[in-house]
């Protein structure tokens, strides 16, 4: 794994818990996996996705408005 840079965030308690409660019930080894997790999950959530066009489907950049 790639060395990693150390970044500090401020969290309200309510998201301090939902980061910190699936780490200390076993889910997830420590707060920092969590973290990671999370933001593997809107990284994907953010990829382009295939939309139907005429000749087949294409990806649409991330933000593009689907066509009507």
């Amino acid at each position: 794994m790639p060395s990693a840079d150390a970044m500090t965030a401020s969290l309200f308690p309510k998201l301090r818990h939902s980061i910190e409660a699936p780490a200390m019930s076993g889910r997830y080894q420590t707060a920092n996996e969590m973290v990671r997790a999370g933001l593997r999950l809107l990284a994907r959530m953010h990829l382009p996705r295939p939309i139907e066009r005429p000749g087949g489907p294409v990806h649409e950049a991330p933000g593009e408005a689907c066509p009507r």
